[in-house]
């Protein structure tokens, strides 16, 4: 039973601090920025002292009635009203300096009114004057606390030349009840004296145990960061080094400690530590040499700190980064060769190419048009050979398809081969547009389209590659036919105001139309939307590869935008001038 009681009593007892500590938080800023804790625990014993302050002023008030020193006791009221609203103050503006002085001006005014009408320099007041300096530095710091150690020194002065010049304090009415307010006041004042220094114990104990934390953190980080980090005074001497350090340096950490750091990063020597110092290049990576007894010289990663005359270098060894970037730039030239040697081989290879399968197209639309003219004179036995004229058309149609598919890898080459040549000339706009309707317009007929042209007014003429912007057309215009089934395929032709060196294309059908993963990948290269694209619609996938090529060699650029089911809609921008823009000509001075 007594175990049960004792239990019930530090139950209730924890219960009250817990209130007692949620009531104090009450007045503590939720928005104090401070992530130490520091003025938190300061706020936390200022908010007590005041409260312990309140309670001993509410006594001495309550002394002070009792024996007829009503002067004092409205003295001590008021005191308790000002410094009050002190932690109010703090909840709402998280200034613990503002609340310092809520608290110590108006308990030093009262204490003066109550020293002179408690006697002068024996009342019971003049004991808690030596509080002051302790409360000035809880609440303001040590530099303010001087401060008020000078004013109390001087007030101490002040009230015994006061006493001793006989100036007429009010007579004490009973010696009795002066000795139980002198003795309640030296209670007092112990009290509370005793309750700040164990405060301020506490707050010492606290960051004592924080320090502490923080040291075993921070050497635990040391200890096991994978970088090597050395502190080395501005001089240049090893002041500490972690276990990373050792390894990178093939040493034990002890036997780095007290040496030169030139003599383990030779491109630190004392001059290059001055520069590191002077131009403040902390934070930056830069790139040294480290020196190991077992490979001598390897390159290092640094990166500088300083706190006062110490400088903290975080390194890494960066041999293997050194190899494998040698190695990517080695295997990315040989890519890059042998990417222009593909592509020079296939631009040289033009004419050797393109002979035989014109020679194969030639002879195939030659004997098409003998038996064309067998037919016609009725030549005997003509019957003969006219079953081969499906075979030949066949022959013909195949090596056309044939033709066209090396053309465009062989345009394809020449672009990324840069042996494109564009050949600048002045053209009238609206007659290419008009002759690249009228050469497409049977595709139109053949595919059921409505083909619709329109053309601003005040187009003019272009000068660029007249032919290029030709293929640009006629790719996207027959792509668009080939993807429309009697639907309807726009060109529109205008330049903007906003960019007067501009011709803008614009060509827009009601197609299938792209996703946009297709339309991520239609630019590629032998890419197509889809697989059965290709099957059900041929085509290389080159076209419109050359034209974004194409685009780029004017001082141009194309872009798309489709939705499946709704066609797409392909913009194209074209300098109107591929000329190089005048050199300004050079202001001579004046001749003197």
């Amino acid at each position: 039973m007594a175990f049960l009681a004792r239990a019930s009593i530090c139950q209730k007892l924890a219960s009250r601090r817990i209130m007692s500590a949620a009531f104090i938080d009450y007045f503590i800023p939720e928005s104090s920025a401070d992530v130490t804790g520091v003025d938190v625990k300061h706020a936390r014993i200022g908010i007590t002292v005041v409260f312990v302050i309140i309670f001993w002023a509410f006594l001495g008030g309550l002394l002070a009635i009792a024996t007829g020193l009503y002067g004092s006791s409205i003295a001590m009221f008021l005191g308790i009203v000002v410094v009050g609203s002190a932690p109010f103050v703090l909840r709402s503006t998280g200034n613990l300096s503002l609340t310092g002085h809520l608290v110590l001006g108006p308990v030093f005014a009262v204490l003066l009114w109550t020293i002179y009408e408690g006697g002068g320099l024996y009342s019971s007041s003049t004991v808690w004057l030596p509080v002051l300096p302790l409360l000035a530095s809880l609440f303001q710091g040590n530099r303010t606390a001087r401060v008020w150690l000078a004013i109390v020194v001087f007030s101490f002065l002040g009230i015994l030349g006061a006493t001793l010049a006989g100036v007429p304090f009010p007579e004490i009415s009973s010696q009795r009840e002066a000795d139980i307010q002198f003795g309640l006041g030296l209670v007092g004042v112990g009290v509370t004296s005793f309750v700040l220094l164990q405060l301020k114990d506490n707050i010492q104990s606290w960051l004592a145990g924080t320090l502490r934390q923080k040291e075993a953190e921070t050497r635990a980080v040391l200890e096991t960061a994978p970088d090597g980090i050395l502190t080395v005074h501005i001089g240049g001497e090893i002041l500490n080094a972690n276990p990373a350090a050792g390894c990178i340096f093939e040493r034990d950490p002890q036997q780095i400690i007290g040496r030169n750091i030139a003599e383990l990063v030779t491109s630190l020597d004392a001059g290059a530590l001055s520069r590191i110092v002077e131009g403040q290049t902390f934070g930056d990576t830069l790139e040294h040499c480290g020196q190991r007894e077992s490979t001598g010289e390897f390159p290092l990663e640094i990166a500088f700190g300083r706190h006062e005359d110490r400088l903290v270098l975080v390194f890494r060894d960066i041999t293997e980064r050194k190899v494998v970037n040698e190695q990517l730039r080695s295997a990315r030239d040989a890519a890059i060769e042998a990417s222009q040697a593909k592509s020079e081989f296939l631009a040289r290879m033009s004419h050797e190419l393109r002979t035989p399968l014109n020679a194969v197209i030639g002879y195939s639309e030659m004997i098409q048009e003998d038996i064309g003219l067998m037919q016609e004179d009725e030549v005997d036995n003509v019957a003969a050979v006219t079953g081969f004229l499906p075979d030949v058309e066949r022959i013909r149609s195949a090596g056309k398809h044939l033709l066209a598919l090396v053309s465009d890898i062989l345009e394809l080459s020449k672009v990324e081969a840069g042996q494109m040549d564009v050949y600048i000339e002045e053209f009238d706009v609206v007659e290419l547009v008009q002759d690249i309707e009228n050469t497409l317009a049977p595709l139109a007929i053949k595919s059921g389209d409505t083909f619709r042209v329109q053309t601003a007014e005040g187009l003019g003429t272009m000068r660029s590659d007249a032919t290029k912007v030709r293929q640009i057309l006629y790719n996207l215009l027959s792509n668009a036919f080939k993807f429309t089934k009697d639907g309807e395929v726009s060109l529109r032709v205008f330049a903007p105001a906003t960019t007067p060196r501009a011709i803008h294309f614009e060509i827009k059908d009601t197609g299938v139309g792209m996703s946009s993963e297709e339309i991520g990948r239609v630019f590629e290269a032998f890419a197509q939307a889809d697989s059965s694209t290709t099957r059900q619609y041929g085509g290389t996938g080159l076209g419109l590869t050359i034209t974004r090529h194409f685009c780029a060699l004017l001082g141009g650029s194309i872009d798309v935008e489709s939705t499946p089911g709704n066609g797409s809609l392909f913009r194209i921008r074209l300098a109107a001038d591929m000329r190089p823009a005048p050199a300004t000509p050079a202001v001579l001075p004046a001749e003197v």
